[in-house]
This record gives C-alpha cells, structure tokens and sequence, in this order.
C-alpha cells in the first residue's frame, strides 16, 4: 500500500502536533503514538493497494505537481470516521479549488479513480487531518475539550509518497 499525503511548514506541524501531544498526556490514543521517523502530521491525498510500481516511481509521476504548492488550508471543526466503540478523530479540512484540482491531477497521474482504495476516489474523499484512531466513543467528550486548540490553518508545503511495504517516504519533486 502507498499513500500520497501533503505535509506542513514548521508552524502548522507544531500547532498539530501539540493536539497529539495533549491527548497522549491524558491517556488517549493519538496520532503522535506512532514514534516512527516518517509520522508527520499530514493530509492523504490518494492511497493504491495492490499496484506494482514501487513508491519511488509515484514519486516520479507526480514530480511535476510539486510547483502547485504551498498551499493555504483550512480546518473546521472535529470530524468522526468509521462506526463501533473506537473512531478516528480528524479536523476536516475545507475543500477549495486548488486542493480539489490536486488531488485529482495525482488520482489521475496515478492511473485514474480505479487505482486508489474507494475513499480516496474524487468526489468521495474526505481531506483531514488525523489527531487519533481508535478513539474510544466513550472518551470523546474529553479528547474534544485537549483538541479544541488544534488549528484552524495549516500551510502544505511538501507532497511525499508513503510507501508501507517498504517503509520509506519518497520527496515529490525532489531530485
């Protein structure tokens, strides 16, 4: 499985992580959990399963998109995904033309909507940004009074590729 995910400038990676940071102080699942060296805060514009290029050539691929960036985000909110006892907890982005436009430019560069998981699919994806999975539903109340100062703006300035078989990023655009 690979992943293409937009990450931040300084500020806005602080600003996220400090939303980790204050669940794991309280107990809570949290995206900072995952100590790995590759774990940034982040918003996942496609994700392929299955396919059999390597994530250094999505990278090549989509190498021509890295000019479209920075770009501008904005967060709303605390959003919910999946069902049961245990959640994901994200702040959803607001989708605006240039974040849609990308993220289908990089579906298509990759080969078109039948390429990517369903959720990733244009006109079904959801851009957020991840603060925890399986959030215990019964915790919810107190995980949304810690993220409450998550920001309300975050600047993209990178595109990568994650690939998970592998377990290496690869820089869009770098050379």
């Amino acid at each position: 499985m690979r992943s293409v995910e937009l990450v931040f400038d300084e500020e806005s990676d602080a600003g996220v992580r400090r939303a980790w940071d204050a669940l794991i102080e309280r107990g809570l699942p949290s995206a900072g959990r995952h100590a790995g060296a590759t774990n940034a805060p982040h918003v996942t514009l496609a994700v392929l399963d299955g396919t059999d290029r390597a994530g250094a050539e999505d990278a090549r691929l989509l190498s021509g998109l890295a000019g479209r960036l920075p770009l501008e985000l904005a967060l709303s909110g605390i959003i919910l995904f999946g069902d049961g006892p245990r959640r994901v907890l994200a702040c959803p982005v607001i989708v605006a033309a240039d974040l849609l436009a990308l993220q289908r430019e990089v579906v298509a560069r990759l080969g078109g909507a039948e390429r990517v998981i369903p959720h990733a699919v244009p006109d079904a994806w959801t851009p957020h940004v991840t603060l925890a999975r399986r959030m215990p539903v019964d915790r919810l109340a107190e995980a949304l009074d810690l993220v409450g100062d998550a920001p309300s703006r975050v600047r993209a300035v990178r595109m990568r590729v994650w690939d998970a078989e592998a377990k290496r990023v690869f820089a869009v655009g770098a050379a």
